[in-house]
């Protein structure tokens, strides 16, 4: 969804105008965000909630979290500023200091608090990401499982709260933190859910179906009515959108593995696409900047497919021979050293039995 939305999002085709209708309609794949939001919400915080009382907790987790997101994170930063004068007209490399605000992953705060950077700008999403990756661990150790729900509820009504006064301050809301946490939150609170044994009923499923059906013309309605209802629409929305896609993933997640959706969600091209999913999402911006810059067939279809190939391409070369390396580092744990053998103070190796 995302990488068609920035397709159409980033055109250096002239022809693209008579295809305005299209276009439109593509934009619809931005909210391909919210889904991921809501998801990593409740994969984490069910990891989480399983780990709690392991006594590697958070060792573990900042372990995994680190070795898979910023090897790849640091490496595509490194190739884009050095290709950046090569796909800008003017020739101008981006300077350090505007580089700093995304070597930090601050990059989705830079509009707030009027710091100047420049970067890949799908990034933002994953300042957020890396936010609650740093924060939330936490949360989940310090309150029990059955007291988050409370935590949850509370922090959305101060999401709400928040956005109010920095849409009245002419703040942007869209790609900040503390405004857009609520989606997450909503996914952590399905991890909840589970844990309480939620979808062991199938009426509470029925529930979050209803949900979804209740919210979806509300959001028809925001879109549409966003003109005269401004405030209310900006500070709604995301919110609103976040409630669908909770519906949607709480009813999937009580689905039996026999069940027709789960199949093919278990299908070994979408296992595979869930394995690069991460790379596609990195990758895809700079494919469509190069081809933007250098190959224009004007044929729409070529156009349109060839850097949703290129894209899934790069992103299996990335992880198998790049992103691999560091995911077999996940599970390896570090051997404890006999510090007189280390000084050669031990002469003998010691015996071992045979099994």
């Amino acid at each position: 969804m995302v990488v068609i939305y920035h397709i159409f999002y980033y055109p250096n085709l002239s022809y693209l105008a008579n295809l305005s209708t299209f276009q439109k309609f593509t934009e619809f794949g931005r909210h391909g965000v919210p889904i991921f939001f809501v998801l990593s919400g409740f994969v984490i915080t069910r990891i989480l909630i399983n780990t709690r009382e392991n006594k590697n907790y958070f060792g573990s987790f900042y372990k995994k979290r680190i070795l898979r997101i910023l090897p790849l994170y640091y490496l595509f930063l490194i190739i884009y500023y050095y290709l950046i004068p090569f796909l800008s007209e003017d020739g101008q490399r981006v300077e350090f200091i505007l580089r700093v605000p995304f070597y930090c992953y601050i990059q989705n705060m830079t509009d707030v608090f009027n710091i100047k950077a420049s970067g890949p700008g799908h990034y933002w999403t994953l300042s957020i990401e890396e936010h609650f990756y740093i924060l939330w661990p936490l949360v989940v150790y310090l309150v029990k499982p059955k007291n988050l729900v409370k935590l949850i509820g509370i922090t959305i009504i101060l999401v709400l709260i928040l956005r109010y006064f920095m849409l009245n301050a002419g703040l942007p809301i869209d790609k900040f933190t503390f405004t857009r946490i609520d989606q997450i939150l909503l996914g952590a609170y399905l991890a909840v859910l589970e844990w309480k044994n939620f979808f062991s009923d199938s009426r509470n499923v029925l529930k979050l179906g209803l949900t979804g059906v209740l919210v979806f013309p509300l959001i028809i309605g925001a879109y549409f009515l966003s003109d005269k209802f401004l405030m209310i629409s900006e500070m709604t929305s995301q919110l609103l959108l976040g409630l669908f896609f909770f519906s949607i993933i709480g009813c999937m997640v009580f689905l039996k593995t026999s069940n027709f959706i789960n199949r093919i969600l278990a299908s070994r091209l979408l296992q595979f696409f869930g394995r690069i999913s991460y790379g596609i999402y990195v990758w895809h911006i700079l494919v469509i900047l190069i081809l933007n810059r250098f190959f224009i067939t004007e044929i729409f279809i070529v156009d349109f497919i060839l850097p949703i190939i290129l894209t899934i391409f790069i992103a299996h070369l990335s992880y198998k021979y790049y992103e691999k390396i560091f995911l077999r580092m996940k599970d390896q744990k570090v051997r404890s050293i006999d510090i007189r053998t280390l000084l050669g103070l031990k002469s003998k190796p010691a015996k071992i039995k045979e099994n």
